[in-house]
């Protein structure tokens, strides 16, 4: 029995070492694996099967065969030995090149659309090749992120130096899973680098792929995407140029549970990079749409969600320049230093109606750790919106150092928000709503929802005084502004109406000592439009002025109020001039006591200037008159 056993054991040995080269369904000649020569035979021994012999044996066999679809970069010569330090603040690099070992494991996990398994520890890359990601899963170890006396824990890291050789080039149906990116050398946040990841060429395309579980700690550029979809979730990303530079996406993209935010750099370099904040925050965007070139027509942005993402420290959210359209899609988060949110008007692209909602928290205002820079910056609107754009917020909380939405020549929807404005206090003013142009049909509806100006001290007068609600350099063909209140402002409401003007159930208080009226009469009386005017409670509401009445004849009310008329000579008739035009051409006139019935009637060539005149030219000095005019057809 003892040598039937020994014997069989002889017999197995070989085939187990076959086994333990070839994967299951494979014949040893078929995956390239050989006898050693070694002159004990070609069943006493093997030669472990190299990278060199893979891509063309993994062309001849499915994935499901190829231990289990999973390859070892390391069997390609990848090596996880960098070592990165700081000295004195300068970064100190060292390691082996892994980009022409990369390239080659990434090509064979490519040929067979398998699943590549990086090392834990640094890879250094310094541009001696560029990977091309295209049908092919790349899984490191864990995106956490150590201090720098932790060796060990920083997960799978690509350390990327060269200035001049993409790192990866992407195409299609690839994925990204717990891996982190790091460029040691970027200090001042004013390297340029080679993006992250891009198209082969400028105007080439990118779909299907993913990245998850993983951080881009501080990349000059990040990716850039073109034509077809992709999902971003569960990550940490940083640039100090653009997170995201996207060309023609026809096709939906999906952004979820995404950090935006420096962090991660400041570990890495022990809080040095703060020194680049500064610079950085003046320029860097986190979703930058912009033509990459490519011929065919219109370069459009659809269906794209970009939902439960934290930012901090970025000048942009969203950047759109001509000739992009971003339309129908979905946008929330919490900005924290952002200084404006969607940009449209710098670079002249669209953001079309068909857009959901934009919802979230934010506080729009530059960060900095030294350095202030000028006012052009720190004064950004939260949102600057250009030509024929359409801009929804609903839900909205926060504040804005300078301006909260400023059109030039969009319109706009405000519905449930809550913002206060002018934190910056720098001696520029700042508007709730600003409408500085309309060339092509602004509207403003801005419901249920409250807002603030900056309260500060006498000794500080760049802040109430400055602060403005709702403003309108031009006429604005159409305006609700309804059930909102208005605390802390110069104005709370200026604009010149059109055909459809509407301002019912606001309430505005504690307007500034220096004004005389929280509701500029003045502009909305500039157009022959009618304003719908009802229910509103305003601390200096607008004042109709009584006229041809005696000395110190005066009016108090808007559209419902007394005269009193003057008391040193004998009057029967006289004047009232509305704050603006009224809903419907009616108002009512009528005496404290008199027997006497007061008519009135429009002044020829006027819709709110009234003349009224005692019944039988009976004299009036010194008795009160009333009047009513009716604010809403």
């Amino acid at each position: 029995m003892r040598r039937f056993l020994l014997s069989l054991l002889l017999t197995l040995i070989p085939t187990l070492a076959w086994a333990a080269c070839v994967p299951q369904g494979a014949t040893p000649s078929e995956m390239g694996c050989q006898p050693q020569a070694d002159g004990m035979g070609p069943n006493d021994s093997f030669q472990v099967w190299q990278p060199d012999d893979y891509p063309k044996a993994a062309k001849q066999l499915p994935a499901s065969k190829l231990f289990q679809g999973q390859l070892q970069a390391t069997n390609f010569g990848v090596k996880a030995d960098a070592t990165y330090t700081l000295t004195a603040g300068v970064p100190v690099v060292t390691g082996t090149s892994n980009d022409v070992a990369m390239k080659a494991a990434v090509d064979a996990c490519a040929a067979i659309g398998a699943t590549l398994l990086l090392p834990p520890g640094m890879i250094l890359m310094t541009g001696a090749a560029t990977v091309n990601l295209r049908n092919c899963h790349l899984v490191g170890t864990g995106v956490l992120q150590g201090l720098l006396n932790e060796p060990g824990s920083y997960g799978t890291m690509f350390l990327l130096t060269s200035t001049t050789v993409k790192p990866f080039t992407i195409t299609h149906d690839f994925g990204i899973t717990g891996i982190n990116f790091f460029w040691p050398n970027q200090i001042t946040g004013t390297t340029v680098y080679p993006p992250l990841m891009s198209p082969p060429t400028p105007t080439g395309g990118t779909a299907g792929w993913y990245m998850e579980d993983s951080v881009i700690i501080n990349a000059y550029d990040g990716i850039l995407a073109a034509g077809g979809s992709f999902r971003v979730h569960d990550c940490w990303i940083y640039a100090v140029n653009d997170a995201f530079r996207i060309s023609g996406i026809g096709d939906s993209f999906y952004v979820s549970h995404v950090h935006f935010t420096p962090g991660p750099w400041f570990t890495m370099t022990a809080f040095g990079a703060t020194t680049a904040i500064d610079t950085v925050t003046q320029k860097n965007t986190i979703f930058h749409f912009a033509s990459n070139g490519a011929t065919g027509g219109v370069n459009n942005a659809i269906n794209f969600s970009v939902d439960n993402i934290g930012a901090f420290a970025w000048r942009y959210g969203v950047k759109v320049d001509a000739p992009m359209q971003v339309g129908l899609s979905n946008w929330e988060g919490i900005f924290d230093g952002v200084q404006t949110i969607v940009d449209t008007a710098t670079g002249g692209g669209s953001w079309a109606q068909a857009n959901r909602p934009i919802t979230g928290l934010s506080n729009c205002s530059h960060v900095t750790y030294g350095t202030k820079p000028g006012t052009g910056v720190v004064n950004a609107p939260c949102f600057n919106m250009g030509t024929n754009d359409s801009l929804n917020i609903d839900g909205w909380r926060g504040a804005s150092a300078g301006t909260f939405v400023e059109l030039n020549g969009a319109s706009v929807e405000i519905n449930n928000t809550s913002v206060t404005i002018g934190g910056i206090v720098d001696g520029g003013n700042y508007y709730v709503v600003h409408a500085k142009a309309n060339p092509g049909g602004t509207n403003i509806h801005v419901m249920n929802s409250s807002f603030s100006g900056t309260q500060n001290t006498v000794a500080d007068p760049a802040g109430i005084s400055n602060s403005h609600g709702i403003k309108g350099d031009v006429l604005i063909p159409r305006v609700t502004i309804q059930n909102n209140g208005f605390i802390y402002f110069r104005d709370a409401i200026d604009y010149i109406p059109g055909p459809s003007s509407i301002i019912t159930g606001n309430w505005i208080d504690a307007t500034a000592a220096t004004s005389t009226e929280s509701i500029k009469s003045a502009s909305l009386a500039a157009s022959n439009f009618p304003t719908i005017y009802l229910s509103n409670k305003v601390d200096k509401p607008p004042v109709s002025v009584a006229g041809a009445c005696g000395k110190g004849c005066t009016a108090t009310g808007s559209f419902a109020g007394q005269i009193t008329v003057g008391s040193d000579i004998p009057i029967s008739a006289g004047t009232l001039t509305l704050p603006w035009v009224q809903g419907i051409a009616v108002c009512y006139f009528w005496g404290n006591g008199l027997l006497t019935p007061i008519q009135a009637t429009l002044a020829p060539g006027s819709q709110r200037q009234w003349n009224w005149t005692s019944q039988g030219a009976v004299d009036v000095h010194g008795k009160s008159i009333f009047y009513a005019c009716p604010a809403q057809n």
